[in-house]
């Protein structure tokens, strides 16, 4: 729950927005769903959403990609607008960074008129030290229709008749959106700023938006999130841009690992821990992993994927040059998915994940 600033029509409103969202994700894709209510000064406004992406398996670091998606509002029970979107494209990660490119067709309600666009996008991502460095391209082109009131005066046995008519114009407009992305850990918090600028002809002035959004863990699967900005307007909805501050809770569950057995005698220790050496470096030892390989991933690494060794029964370990400071780090057991460590709080990553932090003192 938080208060805001919600845009209707050309005037800003005021308003106490209370939302919750859900989200799924396996290696064959993702299920997103959210809604909410956003109490303004003179009625209220109740949207939802729905998206689901599917992935093709890996081919060579490329995966083809589908996603669907579908959105409603409603003001005060009337104003109603819905969105229809389908998009077709590719993807490509590493422990470097990722990119994708995506393009397709949407079906938009507003004002009572059911219309269409296309859009293409590109996502561009770069995994640095101490930060992830985005940059995202969108391109949207649609058809407007809009009403233009005309007075015409007759003039009939000398004498003047007014009349008014409404005639509707045909209008194509695009746009390009252009988006800068910049995330990083301040000791335990995720911090993320973003700018964009809008270039086109769909809108009467260029936009220009940004945001700041900080997640802040207060426990194991809890984290406190923040953010205050502009968002952009959306033209082929009619929907301006409007300035918000959220304030929330994120509640963040890990993949389940694969169960494994304990053999007798096993270290059953919990947690990270980070042992000092006079030469600078740090050795990071990882209790309770029954498996024959374990990788470490993370800022550091320097995002490159490491072999741990193993160090005692169900103990693995790694000497790597580290100084003080928060470090997000996550590790892979025998070829399976990328976990936060056991014992570490976590934080969200970029890729709808979770990546434990780990503090050095």
């Amino acid at each position: 729950m938080g208060a805001g600033v919600i845009g209707k029509g050309v005037v800003s409103s005021p308003a106490l927005v209370t939302r919750g969202s859900l989200a799924l994700e396996g290696e064959g894709g993702a299920l997103q769903a959210g809604g909410g209510l956003a109490r303004l000064e003179d009625g209220d406004d109740i949207h939802g959403s729905a998206t689901a992406l599917l992935r093709t398996p890996t081919l060579r670091t490329i995966r083809g990609e589908i996603l669907g998606s579908a959105a409603t509002h409603a003001y005060q029970g009337y104003r109603a607008g819905r969105r229809l979107d389908l998009r077709a494209g590719a993807s490509v990660g590493g422990e470097g960074g990722r990119a994708y490119l995506r393009g397709g067709v949407s079906r938009l309600l507003s004002g009572g008129v059911w219309r269409s666009a296309t859009g293409a996008e590109l996502f561009l991502e770069r995994h640095f030290e101490r930060a992830r460095i985005s940059v995202s391209a969108q391109h949207v082109a649609f058809t407007d229709r809009r009403g233009v009131t005309r007075d015409t005066t007759y003039i009939v046995g000398g004498f003047p008749f007014h009349s008014r008519y409404i005639t509707y114009e045909e209008r194509s407009l695009a746009y390009l959106d252009l988006e800068v992305g910049v995330d990083r850990v301040v000791r335990a918090a995720a911090v993320q700023f973003v700018a964009g600028v809008r270039h086109g002809d769909a809108d009467a002035v260029p936009q220009r938006w940004g945001r700041i959004t900080t997640t802040v863990p207060v426990g194991r699967h809890l984290a406190l999130v923040a953010e205050a900005g502009r968002r952009a307007g959306i033209p082929e909805q009619g929907l301006p841009s409007a300035s918000f501050a959220t304030l929330g809770f994120r509640v963040l569950r890990a993949a389940r690992r694969p169960p494994t057995p304990l053999p007798a005698g096993a270290d059953t220790r919990p947690g990270v821990e980070v042992v000092g050496s006079e030469s600078g470096s740090r050795t990071v030892r990882i209790h309770g992993l029954p498996a024959r390989r374990v990788e470490l991933i993370g800022d550091l690494t320097e995002w490159r994927m490491v072999d741990l060794q193993r160090a005692g029964e169900d103990v693995w370990q790694v000497t790597l040059p580290a100084g003080s400071g928060s470090y997000r780090v996550s590790i892979r057991t025998d070829g399976g998915p990328w976990l936060p460590p056991p014992g570490l709080p976590v934080i969200p990553d970029e890729f709808g994940g979770v990546v434990g932090v780990l503090v050095i003192e």
